[in-house]
């Protein structure tokens, strides 16, 4: 169970950090991309800053507008970053 617990947790991070480079890569705002997505400024704060998990439906739309997958969103890997005209 453990092993369970490090791997969420490692995925969970891996998530903040997708979320900050994908906003900072594109030059949004937290307040810009929250409007675009549909979310409050403080979410976005919140799921940056690891106060809260993403629900399903804020990884679905944030990995939607960015145009990955889910499992990209939550892995560490070389995102391919799209232009910033969403």
């Amino acid at each position: 169970m453990n092993n369970l617990s490090e791997q969420v947790k490692r995925s969970l991070d891996e998530f903040r950090y997708n979320l900050r480079l994908l906003r900072a890569t594109t030059e949004f705002s937290g307040k810009e991309l929250s409007e675009k997505l549909g979310m409050g400024e403080k979410r976005i704060n919140d799921l940056e800053e690891g106060r809260m998990p993403p629900k399903m439906e804020d990884a679905i739309a944030i990995a939607m507008f960015f145009s990955i997958t889910l499992s990209d969103l939550f892995s560490r890997i070389d995102l391919k970053i799209p232009s910033r005209e969403k």
